[in-house]
């Protein structure tokens, strides 16, 4: 992605440096990425912005995949929600904290934040959803909030197109699981809820 570092600096931290972009480019907006192109003709700082946030959801969904103590996952999680918190203060150290700004981070809000950093420690305790209702409830606090950030970054302000977008994002979350559904029955996990399954009848 050709981001011009120069571009951007006006309105980052003071100890933003290149590197951190070059950091989160890397960990997930790699050239011929989905998210490569999805930023290709946005403004510099949009794209540093956005790139910061996919970075920010890349390293909380990675953790459960790359740690496999539970106590340990949850201390990397409860880092993150603490480097969150920071980073709204102009305190950040990660470079996807960075590269969002301050005030972005600030205006994700808190709360959602904790939602979202909670859904990945939900999964380290539920091996597979057993009814509905913690299904949509995962889809929501994970898609549905993820989506609404981005809105949130790309400057979406309206509440009632917010709700949707939570809305749009939740439904995208389980579609998203729907189409990777063989990789991970092969894996063990099987997304469908069990009382969802009962219900039909399998």
């Amino acid at each position: 992605m050709n981001t011009n570092i120069a571009e951007v600096t006006d309105k980052t931290p003071v100890n933003f440096a290149p590197h951190h972009l070059q950091y989160c480019l890397e960990r997930s907006a790699g050239e011929g990425s989905s998210l490569y192109y999805a930023l290709l003709f946005c403004s510099p700082e949009l794209k540093k912005k956005c790139v910061g946030l996919a970075t920010f959801a890349r390293e909380l969904q990675m953790i459960p995949v790359e740690v496999h103590d539970p106590q340990v996952a949850r201390i990397k999680l409860a880092w993150w929600k603490t480097e969150m918190d920071r980073a709204a203060l102009g305190q950040a150290t990660h470079p996807a904290c960075l590269c969002l700004g301050a005030p972005e981070i600030a205006k994700l809000g808190a709360d959602a934040v904790a939602l979202v950093v909670q859904s990945v420690s939900d999964s380290l305790e539920l091996p597979r959803y057993f009814t509905q209702m913690q299904w949509d409830t995962a889809s929501r606090n994970w898609g549905g909030e993820l989506y609404a950030m981005a809105a949130k970054v790309a400057g979406t302000t309206d509440t009632e197109s917010l709700g949707h977008i939570k809305n749009f994002g939740a439904c995208a979350m389980k579609l998203a699981q729907l189409l990777a559904l063989g990789k991970t029955l092969g894996e063990g996990w099987h997304p469908f809820p069990v009382d969802t399954l009962q219900k039909a009848g399998v």
